[in-house]
């Protein structure tokens, strides 16, 4: 018989019969609860602690939520039919209600049945208490997804930012506050629109906001401004949040920083259009090094011939060499984009170089321009090309004075730092380790990131029309890669702009030998017999005409083939052979092979109107024999002949012709 039983029993004997109505309620609620309802009675040890409870009564939900069949527990201590669920712990708090009159609220995991309770446990009667319960699992767990969802955002990598249906920012993640500069406190009650870079036009975020707010997700990438003002580029994706009515209650951001990959895409591209232009230059290089090798070469022949003859004709002759030098540079300059230029690397100071350089800065700039020129102490020397270096730094003067028409402030400086593999992986050409670096700086109006990410595009530029052939950047780009460096921009609108030039560090016993310039153009011969081989009929005339002017004997050919037959018959009386690399039928590799599998052992002077570097279906010019690129003038072709015919240490005729004379 139930508690409720035993109750009413009572109440009927004794003909009290005034609380039957309220019992009759409770015993409806109890018995209709939806949660589980247990009456215990408390069993007390000597000292009067619980240890132990009985069951006395269970409503229907106890057996629901449980799984017990009531009939099993009642009138039995549970240490006895619930061994696996009843715990020291649970008895305690259960007999507080039952000896102290508290009532107790708490939530725990219960092992035994694998599941999560939420109790309230108040007194009864003397001794008794009741044990409300409920199973919140299904709660716990969604309570720990959202938990585990929440976490996942605070540790995303990927910006977060969800808004109200109206854009005002209601929450924001930590790498939102990483990656903007923003703090979440100055985020949250703004919009979206503290981003704005004004880059993008109105248009653009009409369409976005249309887009989601038709309940779409929009999907773009956004150029957005950090908090000091630096911008950095997104991918987002930006989608509605509905409720359980399809009502948009949010919208949530995220968003992947693609700056850094932008950047190396924008690299990848850059060089591939400074690698088509190069190619399309190496192509025609050839026919152009020969075609300026005789303009050079007759220049200077006619220079010096009109010294004492005609002053005008003499002014004439001396223009003519000078636009072909010009030509002649600007040939490199375009061959620099795909590395087909030769590079003439030596360890060099940069901070004498700038030294020297100052005079000549100081003549190019009005003086409106204050120039500052300083240098770290200590500078080691780097590899490089004195001539390529001298370019490239009055290549970002000119820019720098350009950039000031008003005047300003020039600043050249020189110094060292260091950079990681990490921070060069958008500089391909380039190792992580020590730098010695040349910067300009200028106070101008600063670049826009449009403007930036086209710099080093060749023939782009932002001057007038006659004012420049946008090749300045495009070339110190393509240098710096032969250098194995990198060419650095710091700028933004109304800041002015910084530009640097990254060297290698050298090692120390190539830091040794720093070399001064070059030496003076090499005399004149004395009788050597000297075998031009060219198929260029003018080149082959001119070359001929110069050495037989300054003292040499002068046989010549066509291609390999006619050389071979002319070292056959005449190899006594030659002192050096200069073949040309790329001709038809024997080129000049070939003819090389054959005079030392014919026991020949005359030094071989090569050049070519391409570069040692230039690859592809060019012949691979031999490493360990001199070489004169085209186009070249009378003093190279006189110092590259002396040259070999020294270093031939008295083989062959050269070294009996010279002693005899």
């Amino acid at each position: 018989m139930g508690i409720f039983e035993r109750w009413k029993r009572r109440r009927s004997v004794t003909g009290d019969t005034s609380g039957l109505d309220a019992e009759e309620r409770f015993r409806s609620l109890f018995e209709n609860s939806v949660t589980g309802l247990a009456i215990h009675t408390v069993i007390l040890d000597e000292a009067g602690d619980p240890v132990d409870y009985v069951f006395d009564e269970v409503n229907p939900a106890f057996a629901r939520l449980t799984g017990i069949n009531p009939e099993r527990i009642l009138g039995r201590r549970a240490t006895e039919v619930l061994p696996h669920v009843v715990d020291e712990e649970m008895i305690r708090d259960f007999g507080l209600a039952a000896i102290e009159g508290e009532t107790l609220r708490f939530r725990r995991y219960s092992k035994g049945f694998d599941r999560h309770f939420d109790y309230t446990v108040f007194p009864w009667e003397s001794g008794r208490f009741v044990v409300s319960f409920a199973d919140v699992t299904d709660e716990v767990r969604h309570e720990l997804e959202h938990l585990r969802l929440a976490r996942a955002i605070e540790q995303l990598g990927e910006i977060v930012v969800i808004t109200d249906p109206a854009g005002v920012i209601e929450y924001v993640n930590p790498a939102f506050e990483r990656i903007t500069g923003h703090a979440r406190d100055d985020a949250i009650g703004s919009t979206p629109r503290m981003l704005k870079s004004g880059e993008h036009g109105e248009e653009f975020y009409v369409d976005l906001w249309d887009t989601i707010t038709r309940g779409e997700t929009w999907t773009g990438t956004l150029l957005n401004r950090r908090k000091d003002g630096s911008l950095y580029r997104q991918e987002a994706l930006i989608s509605p949040v509905r409720d359980t009515e399809g009502r948009i209650v949010n919208f949530v951001n995220v968003a992947r920083d693609v700056t850094r990959l932008f950047d190396l895409e924008e690299q990848l591209r850059q060089s591939q259009k400074l690698e088509a232009v190069g190619s399309f230059t190496g192509g025609i290089a050839h026919d152009l090094n020969n075609i300026l090798s005789v303009i050079t070469a007759n220049a200077d022949l006619l220079v010096q011939s009109l010294r004492e003859v005609d002053e005008n004709l003499l002014v004439s002759a001396t223009d003519i060499r000078n636009a072909s030098g010009r030509a002649t540079t600007m040939i490199k300059q375009l061959l620099g984009f795909s590395r087909k230029a030769s590079l003439d690397r030596r360890p060099t100071l940069l901070t004498t170089l700038i030294g020297d350089l100052s005079s000549m800065v100081s003549r190019l700039l009005p003086e409106t321009i204050d120039v500052r020129i300083s240098a770290a102490a200590r500078v080691p020397p780097v590899l490089a090309d004195p001539v390529a270096v001298e370019q490239m730094v009055m290549n970002l003067v000119t820019n720098a004075r350009d950039a000031m028409p008003a005047g300003g402030i020039l600043q050249l400086e020189v110094g060292t730092g260091t950079r990681t593999e990490a921070e060069l992986a958008g500089h391909p050409a380039a190792r992580g380790g020590r730098y010695v670096w040349i910067s300009v700086t200028d106070t101008g109006p600063g670049i826009d990131e449009h403007t930036r990410s086209r710099l080093f595009e060749p023939f782009f530029t932002t001057k007038d029309p006659g004012r420049g052939t946008g090749l300045g950047l495009a070339v110190t780009y393509g240098l710096m890669q032969q250098h194995e460096g990198f060419v650095e921009v710091e700028s933004r609108p109304g800041h002015g702009a910084r530009m640097s030039l990254w060297f290698p560090g050298i090692a120390a016993d190539v830091a040794e030998h720093v070399t001064g310039d070059e030496a003076a153009p090499a005399p004149a011969g004395s009788g050597q017999t000297v075998l031009i081989v060219e198929d260029e009929v003018s080149l082959r005339r001119t070359a001929r005409r110069v050495l037989e002017r300054y003292g040499y004997r002068v046989l010549v050919a066509a291609n390999g083939a006619e050389a071979l037959e002319i070292v056959r018959t005449h190899g006594d009386r030659l002192s050096l052979i200069i073949s040309d690399i790329v001709m038809p039928g024997m080129g000049g590799a070939e003819l090389l092979a054959a005079l030392r599998e014919e026991g020949h052992a005359l030094p071989v002077v090569f050049t070519s109107g391409h570069s040692r570097e230039a690859g592809g279906s060019v012949p691979e010019i031999p490493a360990d024999h001199p070489f004169l690129p085209k186009p070249w003038n009378l003093d190279d072709l006189l110092r590259v002949v002396r040259r070999a015919l020294e270093d031939d240490d008295g083989v062959g005729p050269s070294s009996a012709l010279q002693s005899s004379g």
